[in-house]
């Protein structure tokens, strides 16, 4: 079984003038691993969003394979980012203390006539009631005025995200600690870097004292 970390710390951009797009990047670091229905990936996503057709895409592509897959917010999920938040499982859904996610009305602009302005306005109208459509079912509770919330900005620290939305919150260094106990891959990871520090030393070639490091987490585990 194997266990794979996606880090989604940028912007989310469609293929432009050659340059890959968000989800070929995605896919290009994926790629190196064979998924199968006996593995996880763990998504750490902490942008500010981006183009909502490419997020859109993400979101298919991250709910076409057949692993197990959590999501974690560390920083910040707005925009476009929340089409892929919201496409995990609500118990697979992380947030951090101190994190935030945030939900407004579909963007866009144009140059042309008034014509092409018209269209532009539909687009944004339906895409904004998709957008509504999606929200409502991954609610856990009634919000009677969400669409105001909405067209305002609706910013959620940690504890409101999952009091609308539920997932869990990862909050201080036990429960993080557990969390990667449990998951046993950012542990496991880091153990494996922390032995070629024993041997090999650091970057100053200084020693570095393994058995503390394990006793620091086993002690903050408890």
């Amino acid at each position: 079984m194997a266990k794979k970390e996606l880090y989604i710390n940028y912007d989310i951009e469609s293929t432009f003038w050659g340059e890959p797009g968000t989800l070929s990047k995605i896919k290009n670091e994926l790629s190196k691993e064979s998924l199968t229905a006996e593995d996880e990936l763990h998504v750490i996503i902490n942008t500010y969003g981006g183009e909502i057709f490419e997020a859109i895409s993400i979101r298919d592509y991250f709910n076409s394979l057949p692993c197990k897959k959590s999501i974690t917010v560390s920083g910040i999920c707005a925009s476009a980012g929340t089409e892929i938040l919201l496409a995990f499982e609500k118990k697979y859904r992380n947030i951090t203390k101190g994190s935030f996610v945030m939900f407004h009305p579909a963007m866009g602009g144009v140059y042309g006539n008034k014509y092409d302005m018209q269209k532009v306005v539909s687009l944004l109208d339906k895409l904004d009631n998709e957008f509504l459509v999606n929200y409502k079912k991954n609610l856990i509770v009634e919000v009677e005025n969400l669409e105001d919330l909405i067209k305002n900005e609706w910013w959620l620290n940690a504890d409101d995200f999952v009091k609308y939305f539920g997932g869990n919150l990862i909050e201080g260094k036990k429960e993080i600690a557990n969390k990667v106990k449990i998951n046993n891959t950012i542990f496991t990871e880091t153990m494996a870097k922390f032995e070629k520090l024993k041997n090999n030393g650091g970057p100053n070639k200084r020693p570095f004292n393994l058995e503390k490091f394990k006793n620091f987490y086993k002690n903050e585990s408890k």
